[in-house]
């Protein structure tokens, strides 16, 4: 067996088991560098040159058959049996062991171009020449689409006459050197050029760093023919021979081994056909170009980060240490869909994190979706990855001040003399609602007016002595808190716990009132809380002081339910999740305390609060 069939036996082993260790090693490989798998980039593509012999008609060239004999043949290629297109150099010549392409006669320069669809990664080729090899040549890659070319290396029989370059020596700007290896007449046929990317002496390397990427990452392979060579005859005139020898002057290739791998940047093990390609009749052995990534990246080489990863700069694997680079999550709450990685914020934390949410959902903002917009505020009952966790400000914005209300807790900023908690309405005391707040009644201490207009009501001669006596009681209303306030339409009723259904309240319990603070937009009742009898929903309650908010007393001007100061109530009302506080209105339960009502309530939740 000769030479060059011992080199193609040993690369196709070389490629099958390579193939099957990094199948095998690339398993699992989520956690560490991700390798894909090597093979002939040439199959399933097309090698275009610049010429074919006996295109569109026959054409005569000849071949020195022995030491003596020169045999001329005839190609053609609209004959099958004739023809030697750019094909022939695909096909494997362990099974089409006479076939070729062939450029045409005197084609000087002539050109073998591979195209990719993507980048790949390019490790060596291996070129197999039915006639004598090329007296000079130069092998020339691309990585923009071959917009651009370099060089790869230069082959010539006298470097200096050809390139003007001291063999095996000069480098040019590409980092290319001249060999004359591979240039010389012998072998006559079934000569070899074999070309490496990364030389075996260049030592330990990081295959997915940016000086391995600028000699494999391409897009093109280019090998230029510049200058043919004939054998000639061991013992001939070389006169008598003029016409045949002048049949010789072509290039002919038998075959083409393009040895690479799809270019993933180390974060994927496997590729499939990219968009481009057809998925149809697709050779089983062929190496795609699109990477099926991991490690959090995206694209068709796994050059970014999926759009939520970018919390850290995106990285190649690094083949040296195994480390995977994995990309960094943005943490953005559930509020995104992306996220954009700015430099500045990596420096400015020391390079914790750099991501920045895009595009926050569900009315919140920030660097990572962490606050409600302006006009919302978080809801402190709902998890903020929740879709809802923001809910639209309730605040009237002619009563509001300011801003529309507070992020954290949704209570709104009103005007002097507006009521809480919506801003909507003026306090008891206050009237005429508008852009400028609420004006102070001038019917005198304790006498409220129309809301409207500001208009006094009548008053009876109980009422003018009860405001003449106002320091003398100034005492008892400090501790009877607003008690001595009458409208009309006000009415309370006494409560009687067997017409009551208990269940219904967020909370139950038995307070004691201490005092009253009228706030301006709000009133508080503080008390303390004795006994706990039930809790509803978010309201956790324990003995001790507590306030309540008499809601009724601000909004409609009602004292309703009375609280006197220093006694003991059964209370029951709504919890306000929003501001977590206690509420009482008119419908809120407020009974003086006894055994007997302990007695009833307990009772009561006993048998139909299960």
């Amino acid at each position: 067996m000769s030479k060059y069939w011992f080199l193609i036996v040993f690369l196709v082993c070389c490629l099958a088991t390579s193939a099957l260790t990094i199948d095998i090693d690339g398993v699992g490989c989520s956690q560490q560098t991700c390798y894909a798998r090597t093979g002939n980039l040439v199959i399933g593509r097309q090698l275009k040159t610049l010429s074919e012999c006996g295109k569109d008609r026959g054409e005569k060239f000849c071949v020195l058959e022995s030491c003596d004999n020169i045999e001329c043949y005839k190609c053609n290629t609209k004959k099958a049996s004739k023809a030697h297109p750019a094909s022939h150099m695909i096909d494997s010549s362990l099974t089409q062991l006479d076939t070729w392409w062939q450029s045409s006669l005197g084609v000087t320069p002539e050109t073998i171009q591979l195209d990719f669809e993507g980048h790949f990664y390019f490790t060596y080729l291996v070129m197999v020449f039915k006639n004598a090899r090329p007296a000079a040549m130069v092998i020339e890659r691309s990585d923009d689409f071959a917009q651009t070319w370099r060089k790869y290396a230069y082959y010539s029989n006298n470097c200096t006459a050809q390139f003007g370059m001291a063999e095996d020596d000069d480098v040019d700007s590409d980092g290319a050197v001249c060999t004359s290896r591979y240039s010389q007449i012998q072998p006559c046929s079934n000569g070899e050029v074999i070309f490496r990317s990364l030389l075996p002496t260049r030592g330990r390397f990081d295959p997915y760093g940016m000086e391995a990427q600028d000699r494999m990452k391409i897009t093109n392979l280019r090998i230029k023919l510049l200058k043919s060579q004939r054998c000639i005859p061991c013992q001939a005139e070389i006169n008598s021979m003029e016409y045949k020898l002048s049949k010789m002057d072509y290039f002919a290739v038998s075959n083409v081994i393009v040895g690479g791998t799809c270019f993933c940047n180390g974060h994927a093990s496997e590729c499939v056909p990219l968009s481009v390609e057809s998925s149809d009749n697709q050779p089983p052995n062929k190496v795609h170009g699109k990477c099926v990534c991991q490690h959090n990246t995206d694209g068709d080489d796994c050059e970014q980060c999926l759009p939520l990863f970018n919390d850290a700069p995106w990285r190649p694997a690094n083949g040296l240490t195994g480390e995977p680079n994995q990309c960094k999550q943005c943490e953005c709450n559930g509020h995104a869909d992306s996220c954009h990685f700015d430099s500045k914020l990596w420096d400015s934390t020391n390079y914790v994190t750099g991501g920045v949410c895009d595009s926050c959902k569900h009315h919140t903002t920030g660097t990572n979706c962490q606050l409600c917009e302006s006009g919302y505020y978080r809801d402190s009952t709902k998890e903020f990855t929740a879709a809802n966790a923001c809910k639209r400000c309730r605040c009237d914005p002619t009563g509001t001040s300011n801003r529309p209300c507070d992020e954290a807790s949704g209570i709104c900023f009103c005007k002097k003399g507006v009521a809480e908690p919506l801003c909507d309405m003026c306090l008891p005391g206050y009237y005429g609602f508008g852009r400028n707040g609420c004006r102070e009644c001038t019917c005198g201490e304790g006498i409220g007016c129309d809301a409207n207009t500001g208009a006094c009501p009548k008053t009876t001669r109980r009422n003018r002595k009860n405001n003449r006596d106002t320091s003398r009681n100034s005492k008892r209303r400090e501790r009877q808190f607003r008690l001595s306030v009458g409208y009309d339409g006000c009415d309370c009723p006494e409560q009687q716990l067997g017409d009551i259904d208990l269940c219904q309240f967020d909370y139950v319990l038995r307070a004691k009132i201490l005092s009253a603070d009228d706030k301006g937009s709000q009133v508080v009742v503080n008390g303390n809380i004795k006994r706990v009898l039930a809790t509803r929903g978010d309201a956790e309650l324990t003995e001790g002081a507590i306030r309540l908010y008499p809601i009724s007393w601000t909004e409609i001007g009602c004292t309703c339910p009375l609280l006197k100061m220093d006694h003991d109530y059964l209370i029951a009302g709504k919890w306000d999740s929003l501001t977590g506080r206690l509420l009482i209105d008119q419908r809120s339960v407020v009974i003086h305390w006894d055994r007997n009502v302990g007695r009833e309530a307990t009772e009561f939740f006993e048998k139909k609060c299960l």
